[in-house]
């Protein structure tokens, strides 16, 4: 997955966010990352976000969210060819 463009960098500060702790500001990045990332080639960033917006749902106690968001993370992981599938197994 690559960083490149501006949801790259979207997706790189969410993610810093989500680890400090800043899940809120992190949701509203990963919410702008993954409505940037429609395109086939863009579905290894949006299984990353969607990952990524997942723990910082679940960490806020939102589970219906973090199920929605690992779903898709699923799907786009499928579309991008990644082996995502012990991450999301992991975190469902």
């Amino acid at each position: 997955m690559s960083a490149r463009g501006p949801a790259g960098r979207d997706y790189v500060r969410a993610e810093a966010l989500r680890e400090s702790g800043y899940f809120a500001k992190a949701e509203a990045l990963y919410g702008s990352v993954l409505r940037r990332s429609r395109s086939a080639a863009d579905a290894a960033l949006r299984a990353e976000a969607s990952l990524g917006s997942a723990l910082g749902l679940r960490a806020v106690g939102d589970t219906k969210g973090a199920a929605a968001r690992l779903r898709d993370a699923r799907r786009a992981a499928e579309s991008a060819g990644l082996d995502l599938a012990d991450r999301i197994d992991l975190e469902e």
